[in-house]
């Protein structure tokens, strides 16, 4: 018998509810000048370059909101981070960010997430992946 996660089990309203306050601000990218999933003043910094994320390890806190200072350097590329509970599980995020096009930035709000290791992805390049160790 497969034990589903909690994450499998909740209800599709308690996932709807959550992501409804989840924001982005355009062209708000803060701590300028930091990659490789570097931390500013109130989160962290992820880098799309060359396709392909500066990092494959995002860290975040656990549940409590975080933020993600997101700068797409790719001229005329669209990117974005989404975070999923697996690269198998790609039918509910956990969070998606918009679409930016290079150069540009964002500043992402992401829910609480709850402790453990999720996947995040770029949904245009899904070569452009990694792990979200949520802690």
């Amino acid at each position: 018998m497969v034990q589903q996660s909690y994450r499998e089990r909740r209800p599709a309203r308690e996932l709807a509810d959550r992501l409804s306050g989840v924001g982005v601000q355009e062209g708000a990218a803060g701590g300028e000048g930091e990659t490789g999933g570097g931390e500013t003043g109130g989160g962290t910094t992820v880098t799309a370059q060359n396709l392909q994320f500066d990092t494959d390890t995002i860290e975040l806190p656990a549940d409590e909101p975080s933020r993600i200072a997101f700068d797409n350097r790719d001229a005329g590329q669209q990117h974005n981070l989404a975070i999923y509970a697996s690269a198998d599980d790609l039918a509910e995020p956990l969070f998606r960010g918009d679409l930016v096009t290079g150069p540009g930035t964002a500043t992402y709000d992401v829910p609480a997430l709850e402790a453990g290791e999720d996947y995040f992805q770029c949904d245009v390049h899904p070569q452009m992946n990694g792990t979200v160790v949520v802690g």
